[in-house]
């Protein structure tokens, strides 16, 4: 059984600054990218993750792949980072979900990082989810980053809304 996260990479802000963030069971952690303090809250958490799939816009990838990828290897050098090309507008079943499917096994168990991508990112993440789930992967948990708040939110209970 392999243990996976699953994000949208969000574009980097040149204007963004590092923040501290307060996670559940009081852990603090860092980021100055959209998706990088909860993606460290996760490898805290689970530390036998082993990759992080990442869908990347080629805006995203122009942005933000090498700042993220750097921060992420920074924190976890262990965990494999995997880059799923997505251009706004494309089909999600045709492109990042194939490429999903054929990078998970049954048993296997996701976690999802819900702050980063567009708007309608979080609906592909479900989507996804609920085909997985089919082909014997759960998903394990989802987490979002809530700037306002300066917080890392659990979300696991909005996916389990859908069992």
């Amino acid at each position: 059984m392999a243990k996976k996260i699953i994000l949208f990479l969000s574009e980097f802000r040149q204007d963004a600054w590092e923040k501290e963030y307060v996670c559940p069971g009081d852990l603090r952690v860092t980021g100055r990218q959209t998706n990088e303090a909860p993606v460290k809250f996760l490898l805290r958490q689970q530390p036998d993750i082993s990759e992080i799939l990442c869908i990347v816009t080629p805006k995203a990838f122009e942005t933000a792949w090498q700042k993220f990828s750097d921060e992420i290897q920074a924190a976890a050098p262990q965990v494999k980072l995997v880059q799923i090309p997505f251009a706004d507008g494309a089909d999600f079943t045709a492109g990042p979900l194939a490429d999903i499917m054929q990078r998970v096994r049954q048993g296997d168990e996701i976690y999802l990082e819900t702050t980063g991508g567009f708007r309608n990112a979080v609906m592909h993440l479900l989507l996804l989810s609920r085909i997985l789930s089919y082909k014997g992967i759960r998903t394990a948990g989802a987490v979002y980053s809530n700037f306002a708040e300066g917080e890392i939110q659990d979300a696991s209970h909005l996916i389990s809304l859908l069992d």
